[in-house]
């Protein structure tokens, strides 16, 4: 099994609330929002998703909450107005946009302008091989300041590490 069928298998998991589960997130709100670039996080964010709902956690991923064809822009508006705490997977690709959009044109850059004038934690996860000369240079990095929260894997993970699930659950206690 590749592992792009195995990612799709777990969004079709994730896609598996009911309307009343989907109707409270909508009135409620997320616990988390997961910003990443598919080409190169898409897995680890969908498994970062899954083990969040494990542990009783509602995380906004757009994979699984997005309606194919609608306007992901006003989407994202919606679900970030109504999320407590943004986690962004800093992957290669999410760091320096390989297609090369920029402003709005990149649904991170929109997703994390959104996000701004909240005052809500951001936290971004990195990963062994990170580059902070490529992330100073990054339009993400202006939606970051040094006082908010990175979290560092320890290996290129397609799922996340223990660590990172204790640390984003005591994230919530803040």
């Amino acid at each position: 099994m590749t592992q792009e069928s195995t990612t799709e298998q777990e969004i079709a998991v994730l896609r598996r609330r009911s309307p009343w589960q989907r109707l409270m997130d909508r009135l409620f709100g997320y616990d988390f929002f997961i910003s990443y670039r598919w080409s190169d996080g898409a897995r680890y964010a969908v498994s970062l998703a899954s083990a969040l709902k494990g542990r009783g956690y509602v995380c906004f991923l757009d994979a699984r909450d997005f309606k194919p064809g609608g306007n992901w822009a006003a989407m994202d508006r919606h679900a970030l107005q109504r999320t407590s705490r943004l986690i962004l997977v800093a992957t290669a690709d999410a760091v320096t946009d390989p297609r090369g959009r920029s402003g709005a044109d990149d649904p991170i850059v929109h997703e994390l302008e959104a996000f701004r004038a909240s005052g809500r934690h951001k936290v971004r996860i990195q990963f062994p091989g990170f580059d902070p000369a490529a992330w100073r240079s990054s339009p993400l990095s202006r939606y970051f300041d040094d006082r908010e929260l990175y979290l560092q894997e320890t290996a290129d993970a397609s799922e996340p590490s223990p660590a990172i699930l204790a640390e984003l659950e005591r994230l919530c206690g803040l």
